[in-house]
C-alpha cells in the first residue's frame, strides 16, 4: 500500500516519547502522505508503554508494539518492518 510507516524504537523514554510522536504527527499530517507510526517499546521499565497507550488514543495513526524485555534495535527493527502496511519505512 502506498504511503509511509515510520518506526519509533523507544527504550525507558518516558520523559520524550510524548513530544517526539506529536512532533512527528504533526510534521507528517501537514503532507497529506498516507501513514502510520509503529513505536516500539524494547522492554521500558519506566512509564513508555503508557503515555504511548495513552497518545494512541487521541492519535490514531499511532500504534505500539511492547515486549516485556529488553532485545535490541535488531528485533524491534524485525517486527516494526513485519508489522508496518506502506511500502515505505522511515526510523
Amino acid at each position: 500500500m502506498k504511503g509511509i510507516t515510520i518506526l519509533v524504537f523507544a527504550y525507558n523514554e518516558e520523559k520524550k516519547i510524548s513530544k517526539t510522536l506529536k512532533v512527528i504527527y504533526s510534521s507528517i499530517v501537514k503532507t497529506k502522505i498516507a501513514f502510520e507510526i509503529i513505536v516500539i517499546n524494547d522492554g521500558s521499565k519506566d512509564e513508555t508503554k503508557k503515555k504511548v497507550e495513552t497518545l494512541k488514543k487521541k492519535l490514531k495513526k499511532i500504534k505500539l508494539i511492547n515486549f516485556n524485555n529488553n532485545a535490541g534495535i535488531t528485533r524491534s527493527l524485525k517486527f516494526g518492518i513485519k508489522n508496518s502496511k506502506f511500502d515505505k519505512l522511515a526510523w
